[in-house]
């Protein structure tokens, strides 16, 4: 049973550990390729700068928010990984 139960904690670490891969690396293909408005040739300078700057800025949201995901993924594969050694360290009283 002990056994089982660290084997299982382990298998649940590596999913989670996967789980936050996979969020870290979709938060670093997150690129500012676009203007949060359109941009016009007519309009002032400073609105087609403010247009980039606020694409920026939703960019970097969805980073944050990405980013945020994939360090609790991370927290919790720690933890079932830890969870997984200190069942299968600790001592059987049969």
């Amino acid at each position: 049973m002990k056994a089982a139960t660290a084997i299982i904690l382990a298998l649940i670490g590596l999913g989670l550990g996967i789980k936050a891969a996979r969020e870290w690396y979709r938060s670093s293909q997150i690129l500012p390729t676009e203007p949060a408005w359109p941009l016009s040739p007519d309009a002032p300078v400073d609105r087609n700068i403010m247009g980039h700057v606020a694409g920026m800025q939703i960019a970097l949201r969805k980073a944050a928010l990405l980013n945020r995901a994939a360090a609790l993924w991370t927290g919790a594969a720690i933890l079932a990984s830890t969870l997984s050694s200190v069942v299968s360290a600790w001592p059987c009283s049969n």
